[in-house]
């Protein structure tokens, strides 16, 4: 990130009224005053006053290096199976919770809120869990059960090395599927990966584990890309731009979305989308 100049598109037509009004009656910060406009770095002092200190504490210095690497970091996954108020999935027996449970937030997660993921559905999900498993009867598995399950993969041939279509998934959704979005990207991304066959994962796999590893990455790779092309909106963190070279953004869509989840099923090799609407 470049503290030293603004960049080329802005100007103090570009920035919105609504922004301008916060800084103005929250801050009393005029944003539009040269001392503040003409670059970043006073706009961060000023706005920021305690980033800006604290970045010198850890020996960064703006003021003569005027320049910071940035990096994306994954915070909290949002979506996952969903479940009930009793943290039920679909599947009889098996319960959701935490990061793996979807439903409990909208488009956009308030922070702290996580706190219902794990505290209160982790609770649900485990007193209901365990009432569920007390009623029923458990038989061990046998020797030639799991000679069974070994022998479905004596066919599978791994080599020692480095899984490339592993971390070249990751690095894609890294690039494209982050907060920052735009729809070009989203599509090229979904048919680069889904143009990966399960014998090359095959292929690049080091082990069993690794190989239904990058299958799983593979799915919900493509899934999130989907879902992310399908919300045609900009909300909260989440940017969604028409035109990178103008900058120009998909608005807020409460109409559509407000009050809306996706449902993603998969039918075959299909990945099949449903809008749901939410029922308060």
């Amino acid at each position: 990130m470049d503290y030293t100049s603004n960049p080329q598109f802005m100007n103090k037509n570009t920035v919105p009224e609504d922004i301008i009004k916060w800084y103005k009656t929250s801050l009393g910060i005029d944003l539009l005053e040269d001392k503040v406009f003409c670059n970043p770095l006073l706009r961060l002092k000023v706005m920021n006053k305690e980033v800006y200190e604290l970045l010198v504490d850890k020996g960064i210095d703006l003021e003569a290096e005027g320049k910071i690497e940035v990096a994306p970091q994954v915070q909290h996954f949002q979506g996952g199976i969903k479940i009930n108020e009793r943290a039920e999935t679909s599947v009889e027996g098996l319960y959701a919770c935490g990061e793996a449970g979807g439903g409990q937030h909208g488009a956009n997660r308030p922070g702290g809120n996580s706190l219902l993921d794990t505290q209160v559905f982790g609770k649900i999900a485990g007193q209901n869990a365990a009432k569920y498993s007390s009623t029923r009867k458990v038989s061990e598995i046998t020797e030639n059960e799991i000679d069974n399950i070994e022998n479905n993969y004596t066919h599978l041939i791994f080599k020692n090395g480095k899984n490339t279509i592993k971390s070249n998934i990751r690095e894609l959704m890294t690039q494209y599927a982050g907060v920052i979005r735009v729809p070009k990207y989203l599509e090229n991304a979904y048919n680069t990966i889904s143009n990966i066959s399960q014998e090359q994962i095959l292929e690049s796999s080091v082990n069993l584990k690794d190989y239904f590893e990058t299958l799983n990455i593979r799915l919900l790779s493509l899934v999130l890309l989907k879902c992310m092309n399908e919300r045609k909106e900009s909300r909260g963190p989440h940017l969604l731009f028409k035109n990178v070279d103008t900058l120009e953004l998909y608005p807020r869509d409460d109409e559509n979305w407000s009050y809306h989840y996706i449902v993603v099923r998969l039918k075959g090799d299909e990945i099949d989308l449903e809008k749901k609407t939410v029922k308060i």
